[in-house]
């Protein structure tokens, strides 16, 4: 059995940066504080998980914000993510892993619900299977395990919509891969996302 990876996509939590279609409901800074939170949870969850060594891939690069990485424990890998939209980021992120001879869990931070139990599922089922999916409420995913890689799954997805999620279960079938799918979960994106934050946030952790 191969080990396994987390691997969590983020962006730093710059003002203006991060989170800006939140901007307009908690400022640039409120947005940025609300990213570095999440941030700082989801290195918590996937620490506490145990179920593999973890990576942390930023844009900008993690050398730029030297305060960012030393404020986190010394065990996260910390690198740079490429040039491109999502698809290219992450099918770049997969492959690099896979070619290293590991398993991957790739994660975001913005899924306030996602707990060490799910990351803990996710890596089981990739002993046993070949992808773990989290959906998300919109339409996408907050988590994708894989145990080997397929551009399929990252080239040509209306990233950002009500169709991502369907789209990568119809291509994880066609490929003939034994999926394992979470219950659904809710992430933060807009606005009107922020009272679940508030009520729901506050239970998960």
């Amino acid at each position: 059995m191969k080990p396994v990876r987390i691997v969590i996509m983020a962006k730093a939590p710059i003002p203006g940066l991060c989170k800006t279609r939140l901007i307009p409901a908690l400022g640039e800074k409120g947005a940025a504080d609300l990213a570095r939170q999440m941030l700082t949870n989801t290195i918590k969850m996937a620490i506490e998980s145990g179920a593999g060594r973890i990576e942390c891939c930023m844009t900008p690069s993690p050398e730029s914000l030297p305060g960012l990485v030393t404020s986190y424990p010394t065990e996260i890998n910390w690198t740079k993510q490429v040039d491109g939209d999502l698809g290219i980021k992450m099918a770049a992120i997969v492959r690099r892993v896979i070619d290293e001879g590991e398993s991957i869990i790739l994660l975001g931070t913005d899924c306030p619900g996602l707990s060490t139990v799910h990351i803990q599922k996710a890596a089981q089922w990739l002993q046993h299977g070949d992808v773990s999916l989290i959906p998300v409420d919109d339409g996408g995913y907050c988590l994708i395990g894989l145990n080997q890689y397929a551009t399929e799954l990252f080239s040509a997805i209306p990233w950002s919509t009500s169709n991502v999620t369907e789209i990568t279960r119809q291509r994880i079938l066609a490929l003939g891969w034994r999926l394992f799918e979470s219950e659904s979960l809710f992430d933060i994106d807009v606005p009107e996302d922020l009272s679940r934050l508030q009520t729901e946030y506050l239970q998960t952790n």
